[in-house]
């Protein structure tokens, strides 16, 4: 099970990720209060129109954007930011009510888990999946890294300027304010300005994933918004590449982009990490794009099962 950004999305699969059955409803009617029953229903559902029967069913992965709160260490007002946040009371509300195991993470890491299972981190020991709005899982030594706290990767908060502009976190300069969607669309409106003969750009491009999808033209305007997006992506990029020494970097798109083609911006991230990173890692370094992308986070609840189960 996987909540996203909009939606939730349910998929039963076997133990390769070939997918039996799935389910998508928006999320826009759910309440927090309502999560837990209707995250059971949900479930409940998948089991019944699937026909596979309970006892045959290994576990449940449950994944979702933001904080993991299973023991109670993350502050209130980081929980009341996010859409949703696990705690230990909706995972147990589900468990008794299903009676399966159930297995919970935040997307980053589930996504990590799908790469490495069943998608291009496969034969990587160390390595970073990095999503287009920042979210980062991390293997090292093949095995998830979540940190003391369950918030290891927090990539959109990495100071990359102490005087830069406020993020929501409250800290100045955060990755993520350079980087989020409102402020990709101010630069997309700042670039097309330089070209006044090309004004009916701005009419193709009313969202974030129409300018994704527009980067991929190859005329002067995309290449300005390449060039912005990849030296920020770059810089997060790198400093994991020297502080953790990874062999690999994974970059995928997210539910609200959907499955766009990467080859441009990772292209020209790959040329940025060669200049920067140190000489002994750069013969090594792969930055590739991760196989399933914008369907990371589903398969990677079934990777939480696996985990478990496998290791």
């Amino acid at each position: 099970i996987y909540i996203g950004s909009e939606y939730i999305y349910g998929i039963m699969t076997d133990l390769v990720t070939n997918i039996i059955k799935s389910i998508k409803y928006s999320k826009k009617k759910i309440s927090r209060s309502d999560i837990s029953p209707f995250l059971y229903d949900l479930i409940r559902e998948l089991i019944e129109v699937s026909g596979i029967k309970k006892e045959r069913i290994i576990g449940i992965g449950l994944t979702a954007i933001g904080p993991i709160n299973i023991n109670d260490n993350i502050p209130k007002e980081s929980i009341e930011r996010t859409p949703f946040t696990w705690n230990k009371d909706i995972i147990e509300f589900i468990r008794q009510k299903i009676n399966l195991p159930i297995y919970a993470d935040n997307s980053s890491n589930a996504s990590a888990l799908a790469e490495g299972w069943f998608g291009n981190g496969k034969g990587l020991r160390n390595y970073a999946v990095v999503d287009l709005d920042l979210g980062c899982g991390l293997i090292l030594k093949d095995r998830l890294y979540a940190g003391e706290n369950n918030i290891a990767g927090e990539l959109p908060h990495m100071t990359i300027n102490m005087e830069g502009p406020e993020c929501f976190c409250g800290n100045r300069g955060c990755l993520r304010t350079y980087l989020n969607k409102e402020k990709l669309m101010e630069v997309f409106e700042q670039v097309v300005s330089k070209y006044p003969n090309r004004k009916i750009i701005k009419q193709q491009v009313n969202n974030i994933r129409d300018l994704l999808e527009y980067i991929n033209k190859k005329d002067e305007i995309a290449y300005e918004i390449v060039d912005y997006m990849s030296k920020y992506l770059s810089i997060g990029i790198i400093n994991l590449i020297n502080i953790l020494d990874l062999e690999g970097v994974l970059i995928i798109s997210t539910e609200e982009y959907g499955d766009i083609d990467l080859a441009l911006l990772i292209n020209r991230i790959r040329d940025i990490v060669n200049d920067r990173v140190f000489l002994t890692v750069r013969k090594n370094i792969q930055i590739l794009p991760g196989k399933f992308n914008a369907s990371s986070r589903e398969i990677g609840a079934i990777g939480l099962v696996l985990k478990d189960i496998f290791n």
